[in-house]
């Protein structure tokens, strides 16, 4: 699953957006703007509860797999 950024105008962010980037494998804090229809990471709340919604919610950890 993933988020798109998307502007009627065909715009940029106005802002930065700070978010988690893991694409190099490592975990670090990024500070970017995105074009309009580019992939966006998910927020700190998705980040959280997207897990939730894929995984059962009877199980204290999640075993999901893309």
């Amino acid at each position: 699953m993933t988020e798109r950024w998307y502007s009627h105008r065909g715009s940029k962010t106005q802002a930065p957006i700070k978010f988690l980037d893991e694409r190099q494998g490592s975990r670090k804090e990024v500070i970017d703007k995105f074009k309009h229809g580019a992939t966006v990471p998910p927020c700190g709340a998705c980040e959280l509860i997207v897990p939730l919604l894929l995984c059962d919610g009877g199980k204290t950890s999640c075993e999901h797999k893309s």
